[in-house]
């Protein structure tokens, strides 16, 4: 494998691919229980899970159609308006 130079968030390009390949490894074939789970269980707890999730979020972007997509920033931007509210 070529080792890139370019850097993506400050990471070398490969360790992130690397990364996004241990992740969806560690998802897949799993149930959905253990999926759902795996994500509560990362919710408001570690931020070192918050990769994880960030890979997971982009594969339901990608798989998205774009009224989904607008429904997952609707959502978004609801819950940006409650933080800053407060609630």
């Amino acid at each position: 494998m070529k080792q890139a130079h370019a850097k993506e968030g400050g990471l070398p390009v490969a360790v992130t691919l690397n990364l996004r390949q241990a992740i969806v490894q560690k998802v897949k074939n799993k149930p959905d229980e253990d999926i759902v789970d795996m994500i509560e269980g990362s919710i408001d707890y570690d931020e070192r899970a918050l990769p994880g999730l960030g890979v997971l979020f982009e594969l339901i972007w990608k798989a998205s159609s774009s009224e989904a997509r607008q429904q997952l920033i609707d959502t978004l931007q609801s819950k940006l308006q409650d933080e800053q509210a407060g609630k």
